[in-house]
């Protein structure tokens, strides 16, 4: 499946599966599902030409330290950072994490950045 969802850079994202049991805490075949679910926003977050698998690890060290600091299985982490990057705030909000579209664009402008520049690609999420 990674193969697939990754075509020229699946070798790369097939390689970060090496040792992610000991990274991550989680196992190769999880790894490589979570990958595949995260293929259409690596791909975006990258942009043409980018780091593909660089935006893999990302993601995925990023879910597995959400995982240790709210202390919550790495595979339910990589849930919610799919849902987020999706759109969906909800997952977040147990936690005290305000994703909302509107939050995210009164924080860059109150800290001088433009969302563009905060966001890029821009990303837009859905409000409830």
């Amino acid at each position: 499946a990674v193969s697939v969802a990754y075509g020229d850079f699946s070798d790369d994202v097939i390689k970060l599966s090496d040792g992610v049991a000991s990274r991550l805490g989680l196992s190769k075949v999880d790894f490589n599902s979570a990958a595949v679910r995260f293929s259409s926003f690596a791909d975006k977050i990258a942009g043409e030409g980018g780091n593909v698998s660089g935006v893999v690890d990302d993601l995925t060290t990023r879910a597995a330290d959400f995982a240790s600091v709210y202390n919550i299985g790495v595979s339910e982490a990589l849930g919610i950072m799919q849902s987020g990057l999706a759109g969906s705030a909800e997952p977040f909000n147990r936690f005290g994490v305000n994703v909302l579209d509107s939050e995210v664009k009164a924080y860059a402008l109150a800290t001088a950045l433009s969302c563009r520049k905060l966001l890029t690609p821009p990303v837009t999420f859905k409000t409830p």
